[in-house]
């Protein structure tokens, strides 16, 4: 396998980790899509329609772009849920714990997963690749707690669920 670069941003989430999603909450928004994408959401944008220059509203599901722009995907997944645009959102992305927007997702997440071992993501012609270089975090926006025992209940069984137990006043 060629270690992907920066830029090598076409890494398509995993049909076990978006069943699990689909369990947990019904997806209004992808707004980090590709024509080829399988993820079941009533709206889309793909990078023709500049997501980041859309509103997102209702329940969100991001896989953001791994390269360079991912702290832009996450900056703007925090400035809508603030906003209260973004009701909940499950976020699927590399652990970076050195990171600015890491400690930004850790700020405003109900709950976070670390996945066992690495996934193996779908390339733009749906063929499984091989491993990823780098282990996999999904994070939870919501203050609603049946969506959290959902999702504790759902990714428990694929790594350590660390759940918010103490809510900021800043939590919406």
């Amino acid at each position: 396998m060629i270690a992907p670069t920066p830029d090598d941003c076409e890494w398509y989430t995993p049909p076990e980790i978006l069943e699990r999603v689909y369990r947990i909450m019904p997806i209004d928004l992808d707004p980090a899509s590709s024509p080829l994408s399988t993820v079941l959401a009533k709206r889309y944008y793909t990078k023709q329609d500049d997501g980041l220059s859309q509103p997102w509203e209702g329940n969100i599901f991001l896989n953001p772009p791994y390269g360079r722009e991912a702290a832009k995907w996450i900056d703007k997944l925090v400035t809508e849920y603030k906003a209260n645009r973004t009701q909940q959102a499950i976020l699927l992305i590399h652990a970076k714990t050195d990171t600015r927007w890491f400690n930004q997702l850790v700020d405003w997440s109900a709950a976070m997963v670390c996945i066992k071992g690495r996934l193996r993501f779908v390339s733009p012609e749906g063929v499984r690749k091989q491993a990823g270089t780098f282990p996999s975090l999904v994070f939870l926006l919501s203050t609603n707690h049946s969506t959290r025992m959902r999702f504790f209940n759902e990714f428990s069984e694929i790594g350590s669920v660390w759940q918010r137990i103490w809510f900021p006043e800043q939590m919406k």
